[in-house]
C-alpha cells in the first residue's frame, strides 16, 4: 500500500468509525496490491525484489481530489491515478500470483478508503456527512515516497511490515 499520512488528521476520525481495517490498524492508504502473500511465505527473497522494485518507481505527487461512492464504500479520489495502476501492474507481472482483490475487479480503482457499508442510507447518509466536512480542504496534494507492506495475524490486527523507498 502507499501510507497517506497527510490526510490522517483529516479522515482518521471517519476511518475509524466507519472503515474495520483502521480499527485493526491500518492508516489511511491507496491500496496497490491486495492480497498479497501468507505472511509466513514472504521471505527475503521476495522482500528484496519488493524493494527492488520500488527503487526502480520514482516518487510521486498525487492530489486528492475528490469524494466519491462504490457500492458499499466512500472514498476519496487520487488524481492522477495511472502511477498507481502503473504500480499495480509492475507489482502483479513480478508476482503473477497475487492478483489484484483475487480478480474481482479487472482494473481496480485506486482509492482511500474512507468507510465500508451494508446499509445503503447509512452509506449515503455518511457520504453527505463526509463530503460537508471535507469538500473545502479538497484537492489536497500528498506525496507517494515508499510501498509499505502491511500484514495480517490470525487474529485480523495488521501491522507494518516493511516499508520500501521509491526513487
Amino acid at each position: 500500500m502507499i501510507e497517506v499520512d497527510a490526510v490522517e488528521h483529516l479522515v482518521g476520525h471517519w476511518r475509524r468509525r466507519y472503515d474495520p481495517s483502521s480499527r485493526q490498524g491500518v492508516p489511511a492508504h491507496i491500496t496497490v496490491l491486495y492480497p498479497f502473500r501468507e505472511p509466513a511465505s514472504i521471505d527475503r527473497h521476495e522482500m528484496a525484489a519488493v524493494a527492488r522494485l520500488a527503487a526502480s518507481v520514482e516518487r510521486h505527487r498525487f492530489t486528492l481530489s475528490a469524494v466519491e461512492e462504490f457500492p458499499g464504500v466512500v472514498w476519496l479520489r487520487p488524481s492522477p491515478d495511472e502511477w498507481f495502476r502503473e504500480l499495480t501492474r509492475q507489482l502483479t507481472d513480478r508476482f503473477p500470483e497475487c492478483v489484484p482483490y483475487a480478480g474481482a475487479f479487472p482494473d481496480p480503482q485506486p482509492h482511500l478508503t474512507i468507510g465500508q457499508f451494508t446499509d445503503a442510507d447509512e452509506q449515503q447518509r455518511v457520504h453527505l456527512a463526509f463530503h460537508a466536512e471535507i469538500a473545502a480542504m479538497l484537492p489536497r496534494q500528498c506525496d507517494a515516497t515508499m510501498l509499505s507492506l502491511f500484514v495480517s495475524d490470525s487474529t485480523g490486527a495488521w501491522s507494518l511490515a516493511n516499508r520500501f523507498p521509491f526513487r
